[in-house]
């Protein structure tokens, strides 16, 4: 059962993570895989219920996918109790947490440097917009709200500079990678006389309108993705 808590920070920071996993015969198909959390056991629903467009079923270890992220969902509802930040921090817990994780494992984890590390995805104001033409690592687009002038805002050029960051070691060359993605975007948008920071005060209909762009938007990212994954 999820236990609902006080949004921010979790009520503890160490946790006993286990979890098992069953292949067939030949290894070709979908394993079966189970997940504990201090002793109770998860469900991929917990994790499905917030991106029902990911696949309902678990996945750990060396690649990265829906399957993957639906794990870091599950996982982060369980500890914090509050659904959107769980989807504020999936990405994160995804990248840094879950890597590496064998087919069979136990382990106690301390993830107090997690959360203090993640303290911008605990913003009260953030809200993760999930768009499906944004091809690269990630498709959350950060939206904050402003209380004082009731006004929400994305930042998509620096969004899409993010997301390219990822694929650099290097705190230089992350830098210099989203400095050269945030401003290919701006250029794009300048070019189709689209804006590149979208507001409005309707969440609703922000979404909407970032769904809109990112569409227009979708080949060039996706020859972004092909251009650095070929390198």
């Amino acid at each position: 059962m999820i236990r609902k808590r006080k949004y921010g920070y979790p009520e503890k920071t160490s946790f006993r993570i286990s979890g098992q996993t069953k292949w067939p015969k030949g290894r070709s198909e979908v394993p079966e895989r189970r997940l504990w959390v201090d002793g109770i056991e998860l469900i991929p629903d917990f994790g499905h219920q917030l991106r029902p467009n990911f696949p309902n079923i678990f996945s750990w270890g060396c690649s990265f996918g829906e399957s993957t992220a639906v794990t870091a969902l599950t996982i982060g509802l369980f500890m914090i109790g509050d659904p959107r930040t769980a989807i504020n921090l999936y990405p994160s817990f995804e990248l840094y947490l879950l890597h590496g994780w064998e087919d069979n494992f136990d382990r106690q984890m301390d993830l107090s440097r997690f959360f203090n590390r993640s303290k911008p995805r605990l913003n009260l104001y953030l809200h993760s917009h999930y768009c499906p033409y944004l091809h690269v690592i990630m498709n959350e687009i950060d939206v904050y709200f402003d209380p004082n002038r009731e006004l929400y805002t994305a930042d998509l050029a620096y969004q899409f500079g993010k997301c390219f960051s990822l694929f650099e070691n290097g705190v230089d060359q992350k830098r210099k990678a989203a400095r050269k993605y945030t401003l290919g975007f701006r250029r794009w948008a300048f070019q189709n006389h689209l804006p590149s920071v979208v507001q409005h005060p309707s969440y609703t209909k922000l979404t909407s309108r970032i769904d809109e762009i990112m569409a227009e938007f979708s080949p060039y990212s996706r020859q972004c993705y092909f251009n650095e994954i070929r390198r």
